[in-house]
């Protein structure tokens, strides 16, 4: 099943890349986005479903004009999770500036579906809070 959810959050993130939406298909109707774990996000801590996931996205972005995403490491975190460690590149808004991001995630899959994401500042924090290494 490990392999399975890495394929299912690939899958998630691919199409995420793409349209910049919730994947509605790949998750349960109360997942969660859990920031909670973020430090410095000053909004709501935690989005709940495509709708809420959809709005902390258009806050996420709000600064950037351009943005994209990749997807730099994905591998098992066992107990049906998913580590994920992404770079982010937006450029803000009116300006030729381009800012970087890496960061973490870790995805719990309930029943083949992304039931709750949280994201980490740093991918060193989300290794530790999975209890795995570099």
């Amino acid at each position: 099943m490990s392999q399975e959810n890495v394929e299912i959050v690939r899958e998630l993130i691919a199409e995420f890349a793409k349209t910049h939406r919730a994947v509605g298909r790949l998750t349960t109707p109360e997942s969660v986005w859990d920031m909670g774990t973020f430090r410095g996000w000053p909004d709501a801590p935690e989005y709940v479903g495509p709708d809420g996931f959809n709005e902390f996205f258009a806050k996420w972005t709000d600064p950037y004009e351009d943005w994209d995403m990749d997807l730099d490491d994905l591998r098992d975190a066992g107990h049906d999770r998913v580590l994920a460690i992404v770079t982010q590149r937006g450029r803000l808004r009116e300006t030729d500036d381009w800012v970087e991001l890496h960061f973490g995630l870790i995805f719990t899959l309930t029943a083949g579906l992304v039931s709750h994401t949280e994201a980490f500042a740093t991918g060193a924090e989300a290794l530790e809070a999975a209890g795995l290494r570099e």
